[in-house]
């Protein structure tokens, strides 16, 4: 609950703000970083959070680096009168921009909560004319966050009968694993198994592409894997089965051990023999 609260509000605000803050001033810098501290230690973001507060180094004034409060007000109080009219209109055009994107921004933010809604006729034209700016547009990272784990688990058998899963690092299986943390690195293969989770088996050939690997019993595909169970000689079968993950209780936590507990809903992919390689 606490990542999913974060991960739509706090990432939402950082991520696609994180470009107007540019023409804001000093503490908007202080303001997009200091939102992502607690999405990145409440989620697997991997390096993004990372790159969104570097991002917003590039907004801290050179002349605030190493120096006082007290000496910054002097630097600025003995500036050039020459200055003072550029620096009020900068002023003036930020606090522009930010009234005239606030009702945009806060749509999109409300949208991520109820993806079906629509918005009032009149903001719908108004975020139309300013979409070719690319100034409020909801292209934050994990825009609307999904409330089920799809989970898909790859199982060999050598017989048909008896199924044993593939074990991945980083994305959920055994059901007594706790979660990892990864960031800031990013393991592709457990990302583009969660992505393949949300869509279609045909929607995402390379899993059929990483069975064949399997089945063949490639070192360096089960290389990518926490524990390989055809560690001898590989399966004559494997199939793709899909779960949904929930987290288990405190008390369920205490009482068995798992952190996860799982419902299974479907097969993803149907079997898959050695013999049809062939």
């Amino acid at each position: 609950m606490v990542q999913t609260f974060f991960g739509r509000v706090l990432s939402r605000s950082g991520d696609h703000r994180a470009v107007f803050y540019l023409g804001a001033a000093t503490p908007a810098a202080d303001c997009c970083g200091i939102n992502h501290l607690p999405s990145s230690h409440t989620g697997n973001y991997c390096f993004f959070n990372l790159l969104t507060i570097a991002l917003c180094l590039l907004l801290i004034d050179d002349a605030a680096i190493g120096t006082s409060r007290r000496d910054i007000r002097a630097l600025v109080n003995s500036a050039p009168t020459g200055r003072v009219l550029p620096n009020q209109l900068c002023s003036y055009a930020a606090l522009a921009v930010i009234v005239v994107t606030l009702p945009i921004n806060a749509w999109l933010i409300f949208s991520a909560f109820k993806p079906q809604s629509r918005p009032p006729g009149w903001l719908a034209k108004f975020y139309e004319q300013l979409e070719a700016f690319r100034i409020v547009n909801g292209y934050g990272l994990f825009r609307v966050m999904t409330k089920d784990r799809g989970e898909i688990v790859i199982e060999g058998s050598t017989d048909g009968i008896e199924w044993l899963p593939y074990e991945f690092k980083w994305k959920p299986g055994d059901l007594k694993r706790a979660p990892g943390w990864c960031a800031p690195h990013q393991p592709r293969l457990d990302w583009q198994m969660w992505f393949a989770a949300l869509e279609a088996p045909e929607q995402n050939p390379w899993l059929v592409g990483l069975i064949v690997r399997l089945l063949e019993g490639s070192r360096d595909v089960t290389g990518l894997l926490a524990r390989n169970p055809f560690q001898d000689k590989p399966p004559h079968y494997i199939r793709a089965m899909f779960y949904r993950y929930r987290f288990t209780s405190s008390e369920e936590l205490r009482q068995t051990g798992a952190w996860w507990k799982r419902q299974e809903l479907r097969e993803y992919l149907p079997t898959i023999s050695r013999d049809q390689l062939r």
